[in-house]
């Protein structure tokens, strides 16, 4: 502050008193590992291993200079990282989530009803967490009034974002930000929807997938992925294709004929039982870094967090000779 340089002690004993829901699971959460938390610049909250594992790689292509900030990134999940809502606020912590926009296709039944019993014992089907004033989606996408809560539950199938009403499964799309359910309105959401800033004057943004141009076999379509791994194959369509990257795990053995048609597909293979997450992106890291691109979604948010924490631009800096001991984003 002017010539000062001032810290403000947090005491986290009051927010754990102000916040009982929460304690138990964020006590569980934060264990010795995840201190940076409380003294980074800035927090990344990401939805599993494979965005972890690829992060440091993006920001090195599309926001180097977040190399000279402390960043915390938390594997979170889109389940749960509304949960971290309250904290970060207490916190007052700058903060990005990258998150999957979980697209799914919602049915509606009565409780006791006998056939979704046998649709609910496939592995693909789980029930489904809404706003609990939401109408209901029948099966083939018309409206319908929604029933008193103890007569009605949900049900949700994962498909391809560009299906006809469907909605997100996301909670953290749901309750935190954009706090929006169907895939519709996150697609229409703006940039202030999907960014909150606090008292403090921290800001918190999500971004998730969402509609580019994507160009296949001579045909240009708006599409997105439902998760990073199918939109990460939509950004690179020839790329992800060619035989030479089979180790990645989105090569088809039929080429698919029209973007759609391969969206479709690479979302089959994803949520496929042998599909494996890790493998894929130690594979992409296995690549040369030059050849492919960031998702648009993950640079969108990249380059917002590199404006709200930036340190010092791209070009100042300074590459370290190889054997030299230095610290950068908060790790030697």
């Amino acid at each position: 502050s002017g010539s000062e340089q001032l810290t403000e002690v947090l005491n986290l004993s009051r927010f754990y008193e102000s916040q009982p829901d929460d304690r138990d699971f964020l006590q569980k959460y934060l264990k010795l590992t995840h201190c940076d938390l409380f003294f980074s610049d800035a927090a990344i909250l990401v939805e599993g291993n494979v965005e972890r594992l690829l992060l440091p790689i993006m920001i090195e292509k599309v926001a180097k200079s977040l190399r000279s900030s402390c960043l915390c990134i938390l594997e979170v999940g889109g389940a749960f990282g509304h949960r971290f809502k309250s904290l970060i606020e207490f916190l007052g912590l700058t903060t990005l989530i990258i998150t999957d926009i979980d697209s799914v296709a919602i049915i509606v039944a009565p409780i006791g009803e006998g056939q979704m019993a046998t649709q609910a014992d496939d592995d693909e089907v789980e029930e489904f967490e809404g706003p609990s004033n939401q109408a209901g989606t029948a099966a083939d996408g018309d409206q319908e009034a929604a029933p008193p809560e103890s007569t009605k539950r949900k049900y949700a199938k994962a498909c391809i974002p560009s299906m006809p009403d469907a909605a997100t499964s996301n909670q953290t799309l749901i309750k935190w930000l954009p706090k929006k359910l169907t895939i519709d309105e996150l697609q229409a959401a703006s940039d202030d929807d999907k960014t909150h800033e606090m008292a403090d004057g921290a800001k918190v943004r999500v971004v998730y997938q969402t509609r580019r141009a994507v160009k296949w076999n001579g045909s240009k379509e708006d599409l997105c992925g439902r998760t990073l791994e199918e939109d990460f194959g939509l950004e690179n369509p020839d790329w992800s294709q060619s035989p030479a990257r089979k180790a990645i795990g989105l090569v088809m053995r039929n080429s698919p004929a029209t973007p759609t048609a391969l969206a479709k597909d690479l979302h089959k293979r994803v949520t496929g039982k042998t599909f494996d997450k890790t493998k894929f992106a130690l594979a992409v890291m296995a690549e040369d870094v030059v050849s492919w691109a960031v998702p648009t979604y993950i640079t969108s948010g990249l380059v917002w967090l590199k404006k709200q924490v930036a340190v010092e631009e791209d070009e100042q800096l300074i590459d370290v000779p190889v054997g030299t001991a230095a610290t950068i984003g908060g790790q030697s």
